[in-house]
């Protein structure tokens, strides 16, 4: 196992910061295949959760009562910007399935979206603007269809939550009883792996793991066939996910706080990121570096994402000041 990959940020041909990242790539048996730094660090998964929580509301009899739309699920994975169009599947899920904004628990914040945060012009968000509000409406529906309340649907003691949680258990191979878990910045439950079971839910979802049911299989299937045909619906256009999923055979999700968790369209590992401090900024060209050196790129792939090994640094008047780019030599080699 290498040192953490180095990450530095560089203005005018000075490095000014310098993130740590660490990764690993896991087999669907568990079995590390490539790591760099850490690959036993542990921190949240954050929304790169979303993917799993998604399955687990398909499972509890979401799809079978409502049947859930691909575009519907794709948001529900998201951390989106807030666009009309992210608002209005969300709300549409909503008003399908007999929920109401007012029961969503997310809180709400200022679209990140710009347009839509011109469009607001001072006016209060919803909860509907929410990075989050897909998640939370898939899990209202799922109450429903399972005959669950919808009063408390984000405790850890609800039946749904119980749910997600054991689900996630087995698809990382951590005993149920030893689950350490926070709260998100949404107020769901926010449990904490390793970065090589954060690698091993993604390798289990990508291949149809062992550890799943065949229903779970099934709604894992339906899960990655939505984020691939609506990837800016689990973002927005532009961004690097978003784009790794456009021009690459692979599923991504990111997470608050430097995630980043990758599985391929068809096949049996699981990819995870964390930047140590949590700057975001550091995760394309950390991924992109490490992917590639992985050997989990096709060369035609990495050509097509080759904007993102060396992201430009803007300044305020959008001019290109410096750059964002992996030092050379650092992490090592798989």
């Amino acid at each position: 196992m290498s040192g953490p990959l180095i990450v530095e940020v560089r203005r005018g041909g000075i490095v000014e910061s310098r993130h740590r990242v660490h990764a690993a790539v896991v087999d669907a048996e568990g079995r590390l295949l490539h790591a760099t730094g850490d690959a036993d660090l542990l921190t949240f998964m954050r929304s790169a959760f979303k993917p799993l929580q998604a399955a687990a509301c398909l499972v509890a009899g979401v799809e079978a009562r409502f049947g859930v739309r691909p575009e519907e699920l794709a948001v529900a994975c998201a951390s989106h910007v807030g666009s009309d169009e992210h608002v209005a599947v969300v709300a549409g899920l909503l008003e399908r399935t007999g929920g109401s904004p007012e029961e969503l628990t997310c809180g709400a914040h200022e679209p990140l979206d710009s347009d839509a945060r011109r469009r607001l012009a001072g006016g209060r968000p919803t909860v509907l603007h929410s990075n989050c509000s897909g998640k939370h409406a898939l899990m209202t529906a799922a109450c429903r269809a399972a005959g669950w309340p919808v009063e408390g649907y984000a405790r850890p003691d609800h039946p749904l939550q119980q749910r997600i949680l054991e689900l996630a258990a087995r698809a990382a191979g951590v005993p149920r009883d030893e689950l350490r878990f926070g709260v998100d910045g949404c107020g769901l439950p926010a449990p904490a792996f390793t970065l090589r079971q954060m690698a091993s839910i993604f390798a289990q979802m990508s291949a149809g793991g062992a550890s799943l049911t065949e229903e779970e299989r099934a709604a894992v299937r339906r899960v990655i066939a939505a984020m691939r045909a609506h990837p800016h619906l689990t973002r927005g256009r532009g961004h690097f996910p978003v784009e790794l999923m456009e021009r690459a055979r692979l599923w991504a999700k990111p997470g608050a706080d430097g995630v980043l968790c990758v599985g391929p369209e068809t096949g049996d590992w699981g990819f995870a990121l964390k930047v140590e401090d949590g700057g975001s900024r550091a995760e394309a060209p950390a991924a992109m570096a490490l992917l590639e050196r992985f050997g989990l790129l096709r060369p035609e792939e990495a050509e097509a994402l080759a904007r993102w090994r060396r992201p430009p640094l803007r300044n305020v008047a959008g001019d290109v000041v410096g750059e964002i780019a992996v030092a050379e030599g650092s992490g090592g080699r798989p």
